[in-house]
């Protein structure tokens, strides 16, 4: 009977020895999840800044390109307005040149 006691004793404290184990065991796997939940709310806060930085350079860029643009075709109608002032100033001159010249006797 002692030696089963003496068995038992030893399953006993192997037992709470596996037991202390796996709570320093559990113990460091929570520690683990809460550095990892850490480092996956950082990197989800960097992603967002990140993601909210590029938005902006994205809007700043399109209302810069917008400015070019219009710039742009500021300058192509100013050209076109350009082109149809010499245009219109051309048709007046060749009228003029026109009523300068004689007429045919074949086209009375």
């Amino acid at each position: 009977m002692e030696k089963q006691l003496e068995q038992l004793e030893d399953c006993l404290k192997r037992l709470v020895l596996n037991f202390n184990t796996v709570l320093t065991e559990k113990e460091k796997l929570s520690k683990q999840v809460i550095l990892l939940k850490d480092q996956l709310h950082k990197q989800a806060s960097t992603a967002q800044m990140e993601r909210e930085e590029l938005i902006k350079q994205n809007e700043q860029e399109k209302f810069h390109l917008q400015e070019v643009m219009q710039a742009r075709i500021d300058e192509l109608i100013q050209e076109n307005t350009g082109f149809k002032s010499a245009l219109e100033n051309s048709k007046a001159d060749l009228q003029c040149l026109l009523e300068r010249l004689p007429i045919s006797q074949g086209e009375k």
